[in-house]
């Protein structure tokens, strides 16, 4: 089974370790309202910042993933105030 990561845009700030990521021991706590499943890492991006202004600006964002994580799923929540 692949491992899932929901990117919250816009919610809090964290910083994560790719290590944990890679090998599935990451657990962070997901918002209210956010559909917790099984076998899913969350992680938010922060809503400040040059790198936030760039990719609003760009209207685009990129993820980079370890060449390990062959079935890693993404999906993006947007969670507006």
């Amino acid at each position: 089974m692949g491992m899932t990561a929901k990117v919250l845009w816009g919610v809090a700030q964290m910083e994560w370790d790719l290590a944990a990521l890679k090998t599935g021991t990451l657990r962070l706590q997901a918002l209210s309202g956010i559909p917790v499943r099984p076998d899913t890492c969350y992680c938010a991006l922060g809503s400040r910042g040059v790198l936030h202004e760039q990719m609003f600006k760009a209207q685009s964002i990129s993820v980079s993933v370890p060449a390990g994580m062959r079935e890693l799923q993404l999906e993006l929540i947007a969670v507006t105030a």
